[in-house]
Formats: structure tokens, C-alpha cells, sequence
């Protein structure tokens, strides 16, 4: 854990805390509406938000990485590495790629790619990998 630390630059944490804001904002005002037609009490309305943040603040550490950018410009790296199809890529399938899932496309429209076929990364289109068969290679 303390190598993941390390790698959290004040940006990601910002970027996590901007995207809690409004969760935060909106019980808030939801609390201050319903305030208008039933008494809550202080002590609830600013316990509530405490637990709010401190919600955000234990699972920031688990989830941190998607908000870090720098993760797409390493989806690139995976161009050029092997894997193996996991359901059928007609045109769509899942592949295992550095044993992690990802949704998959044949680079060659028409090409179908069994279970267990070994693929290449050929190119990255979003967060899905164009493939194609290792045997199809030059």
C-alpha cells in the first residue's frame, strides 16, 4: 500500500475531491429542504456530512487510480502484447491481455476469433482493443 501512496499526486486527489463535491452540495441541500417541514437537528445535518467525507476519504485509496490520466497513456504500452480470446470476437468479444479483461474488436471486419485463440494488440480505440489473430500476423 505504501508504493500506491506514492504514486497519488495532489492532482488525482483534487480531481476525486471536485468530483465528490456535488454529492456533498446535494445531500446537503436535500437535508436543508427537508428542514423546512420537520425539524433536523444540527447535530444530524453536520454528522451527516462528516460521514459524507469521511465515506470519500476511506474509499479514495481503493478507486484512486481512475482518476489518474496518466493510466490512458499506458493503455498504449498494451500494442504489440499477446493475449488470448475469452468469449468470441465477432466483431466484439473479450479478450485477457497481461491478465486483465478488456472488450475487444477484430482489426479485419469479418474475422472471427474462437475461444482460446491467441491474439495481438494491434491498436487501441478508447478503452477497446483492436485484435487479431497471432497466425495472421507478418
Amino acid at each position: 500500500m505504501g508504493q500506491a501512496i506514492k504514486c497519488i499526486t495532489p492532482r488525482i486527489a483534487l480531481k476525486y475531491a471536485l468530483f465528490q463535491l456535488p454529492e456533498l452540495l446535494l445531500f446537503a441541500a436535500v437535508l436543508i429542504v427537508a428542514g423546512r417541514w420537520m425539524t433536523i437537528p444540527a447535530w444530524f445535518f453536520w454528522g451527516f456530512l462528516i460521514f459524507l467525507i469521511l465515506k470519500d476519504i476511506a474509499v479514495f485509496p481503493f478507486i484512486w487510480r481512475a482518476y489518474d490520466s496518466r493510466d490512458a497513456r499506458r493503455m498504449h504500452q498494451l500494442i504489440g502484447k499477446k493475449g488470448v480470446v475469452v468469449e468470441p470476437v465477432h466483431p466484439q468479444g473479450v479478450v485477457r491481455v497481461n491478465g486483465e479483461l478488456w472488450k475487444a474488436e477484430a482489426s479485419i471486419v469479418g474475422t472471427r476469433m474462437d475461444r482460446d485463440e491467441r491474439i495481438r494488440v494491434e491498436d487501441i480505440k478508447g478503452l477497446c482493443l483492436i485484435v487479431n489473430r497471432v497466425d495472421l500476423q507478418k
